[in-house]
């Protein structure tokens, strides 16, 4: 993958009105979804109840419920202050886009090794175990580089890597987006196929989804950094770009 200019004197590029306001719009959208998926997800956890888990919580391994919190509390913090490093007004103030990039990345790191412990005992099969280990293993992993990448201040290469690292974390939202599609479009087929079993046709709908829920949106994500890149080889006489130090304009990049 061909990197972009990095480094004090990379270019920063000033988007056309149009752009930024759906720039805007997008990332509005992605922070609602992220806030309404935390707030829906959280009551279920904070009484540290297995009883009352979204999750199955597996008999045979008691520290399955204490890897599942491990997920949980850090996915969402992830999930709602990622969109926030995003922001153009925010990443003015340096400090507070560190802060806020510290604790996207620490979280990240925890919620992917509770994820992975979660993942690997999914009552679901082996189709859901390596959907959400490999998940959690590259979420972990994309982040971590993209960490890197900022502290040696190759800033355009940070932007890529956490362009992929949210794309993985608004998986999400779109799990349980598709989750819901997937059980709308099989209920015609409840009687015939399923024999009236609603507990079957979720379950069957569920096999697909720790795959569905971060695939495409990792596809996404590449989509938008190459757009972008493109922008950025060829300018049009509308985009301004100037030299100027910190990140560059890959940083505007809307996630997925």
């Amino acid at each position: 993958m061909t990197a972009a200019p990095t480094g004090p004197t990379a270019p920063r590029a000033t988007l056309p009105g149009p752009l930024v306001r759906r720039r805007r719009k997008t990332l509005l959208l992605v922070g609602v979804l992220a806030l309404v998926i935390g707030v829906y997800v959280l009551p279920a956890y904070t009484g540290l109840n297995p009883t009352t888990s979204r999750v199955a919580v597996s008999n045979l391994a008691p520290w399955h419920y204490a890897a599942l919190l491990v997920h949980i509390f850090p996915a969402v913090i992830a999930l709602v202050v990622g969109p926030l490093q995003f922001s153009a007004v925010l990443r003015r103030h340096r400090r507070i886009h560190r802060a806020i990039g510290r604790v996207y990345v620490g979280s990240v790191v925890l919620a992917s090794l509770g994820g992975a412990v979660v993942g690997a005992l999914s009552a679901a099969g082996p189709t859901a175990w390596v959907g959400f280990v490999l998940l959690d293993v590259l979420w972990a992993t994309i982040t971590i580089a993209g960490w890197r990448a900022a502290r040696a201040h190759r800033y355009a290469d940070h932007a890529v890597w956490l362009t992929r690292s949210y794309a993985l974390t608004f998986a999400g939202v779109t799990l349980r987006v598709w989750y819901i599609l997937l059980i709308l479009a099989l209920q015609p087929l409840l009687g015939s196929w399923f024999h009236g079993d609603g507990n079957l046709l979720m379950s069957q709908a569920y096999l697909v989804t720790p795959w569905i829920s971060w695939v495409p949106n990792l596809i996404i994500g590449e989509t938008l950094v190459a757009r972008l890149r493109r922008q950025l080889a060829n300018p049009r006489p509308r985009i301004a770009v100037a030299a100027r130090n910190g990140p560059t304009p890959l940083d505007t990049a809307p996630t997925a």
